[in-house]
């Protein structure tokens, strides 16, 4: 179940990548990285307002049709949690003109994000590591859409 989905993930950047979209931020690099906590407090605390019935839908910092020529550098945050029976995540878009060693770097500036809950069902079981899976799903998915549209093409696919 999981593999599918990342191989999704996976699929969507070598697309991006392909195309000359996006690269890593190394070049033998890898689009995902795990970051501890402390370093992702404000996805962490965004899926703690989600599960606490406090979500919010995909929120612009700005126009989104400058966003592609405002930044060269993209970063997404993102994390999930379960507790009770329930599971929720966040994800956080931010952008900058610099090369950035560290996620909490101030050059980063926040672009949009969204916090939601998961519904259960048999593609999606009430775990944290689902929750976190949604998360960069949801992310990868929304960041297609807008360098789709910016580029005059849609190109997701829904199941």
């Amino acid at each position: 179940m999981y593999a599918k989905r990342v191989s999704t993930i996976h699929s969507i950047f070598s697309r991006w990548m392909s195309q000359g979209w996006v690269r890593p931020p190394q070049i033998s690099g890898d689009f995902l990285q795990h970051v501890y906590r402390e370093y992702n407090r404000q996805a962490d605390r965004g899926a703690t307002q989600a599960l606490e019935g406090r979500p919010h839908n995909i929120m612009f910092s700005g126009a989104r049709r400058d966003v592609l020529q405002t930044y060269k550098n993209f970063l997404i945050e993102f994390d999930g949690g379960a507790r009770d029976h329930r599971a929720s995540s966040c994800w956080i878009l931010k952008g900058s003109n610099r090369a950035t060693e560290t996620t909490s770097d101030p050059r980063w500036t926040r672009i949009a994000s969204r916090s939601f809950c998961l519904a259960e069902g048999p593609r999606d079981p009430i775990t944290a590591v689902n929750a976190e899976l949604a998360a960069v799903e949801n992310a990868v998915l929304c960041f297609d859409v807008l360098i789709s549209r910016h580029l005059g093409r849609v190109t997701i696919d829904s199941d």
